[in-house]
């Protein structure tokens, strides 16, 4: 006999491989390939319920029949068997069983990986927020001052000159603020009747500041 297909490979991955291949495979059989056999014993087993409950169950015939049955299904088991590598079914189920016990350790010694991990991320969390607590808290003013002085032009009047959208330059606003994800200051158009502009991002580069009148 040909060398056993079962040393190849993780048993593990093979053994799943091999469920999904056996389980078409079922259904192969008792959908087309024993369908002429299943239907040739409907007969057999065509029973008045009422002697199911009398306790006479099943006859010799549907026991023959059942036994036919199983010799059928052996013999398509074995052939998927012998495809696959195995000398029998027997031995073929005999590998699936051990290769789902080792995918149940491998998996249970992932967990605790995972736990592990899981367990250190918590404590690196929980440390966090004990230091959190311990630093001062800022107030907004002192945060709004600390962004004005990183970014100067906040509050100011300014003009936009040198964008390539040129209907732009030349446009007057106010500078609200700061946008540090694409680092450009955040500018409130001017209108005509001082109603709130269009708030638009600009870079540093197309703004100068409008020289307040003395």
């Amino acid at each position: 006999m040909a060398e056993s297909k079962a040393a190849e490979g993780p048993a593990a991955e093979r053994g799943r491989e091999l469920i999904g291949r056996m389980t078409q495979h079922s259904f192969k059989v008792l959908n087309l390939e024993m369908d002429e056999f299943l239907e040739s014993q409907i007969e057999v087993f065509d029973q008045d319920p009422d002697d199911f409950a009398s306790g006479r169950g099943e006859t010799l015939e549907q026991y023959d029949s059942y036994q036919k049955y199983v010799t059928e299904l052996e013999r398509h088991f074995d052939a998927f068997a012998a495809e696959e590598g195995f000398g029998s079914s027997k031995e073929c189920f005999e590998f699936i069983e051990r290769a789902v016990s080792e995918d149940m350790v491998r998996q249970k010694k992932q967990m605790r990986r995972l736990q592990k991990q899981l367990d250190r991320l918590q404590k690196q969390w929980e440390t966090a927020a004990i230091e959190a607590q311990t630093i001062p808290k800022r107030t907004r003013q002192e945060i709004a001052a600390e962004l004005k002085a990183e970014h100067p032009l906040i509050g100011k009047a300014v003009v936009l000159h040198g964008l390539s959208r040129e209907e732009m330059n030349g446009m007057n606003g106010m500078v609200e603020g700061w946008d540090k994800h694409c680092e450009r200051y955040i500018v409130r158009l001017a209108t005509k009747d001082g109603s709130k502009g269009k708030g638009v991002k600009i870079k540093k580069v197309n703004i100068k500041e409008v020289p307040k009148l003395e």
